[in-house]
């Protein structure tokens, strides 16, 4: 149930819709699930259009279909297509995998030490928890 629990928000009868069993045979790994009456040939309705009308949620299965991603990217053409199977060379690589802080400078061992030392005692004799979606610092 775990890997439909998303799709239940649309339909509760996820099971009989469109390539549902294409789906979960690829583990829905690479599969959307998409509203016809966002590809209707006569019209086009966005996702906020079908919001308004209260027609986004709990919907019958027939109006809903699994696409895979790419279908979807081709049916919206959200992407350019230079953006579709794009790769990190290999220099950007070696950079993400460095030693090096956001602007892809190399940390020296002092910035590194100099760093721990001012955080090691930030928050000390503290726990925290979430208020509004926010860490928040409480003392013990």
């Amino acid at each position: 149930m775990k890997h439909y629990k998303h799709y239940i928000k649309y339909c509760t009868n996820y099971e009989q819709i469109e390539n549902y069993e294409l789906a979960k045979a690829d583990n829905f790994k690479g599969w959307e699930c998409h509203h016809k009456l966002e590809i209707h040939d006569d019209y086009t309705n966005t996702v906020n259009d079908l919001k308004l009308m209260n027609l986004y949620y709990n919907r019958p299965p027939e109006e809903l279909i699994f696409l895979t991603t790419e279908e979807h990217h081709r049916l919206h053409d959200n992407y350019p297509p230079s953006w579709l199977g794009r790769k990190h060379t290999e220099e950007t690589k070696i950079k993400m995998l460095g030693n090096k802080n956001a602007k892809g400078h190399k940390r020296t061992e002092a910035m590194i030490k100099k760093y721990s030392e001012v955080n090691k005692g930030l928050h000390k004799g503290q726990t925290w928890k979430l208020i509004n979606g926010k860490r928040v610092w409480l003392d013990k």
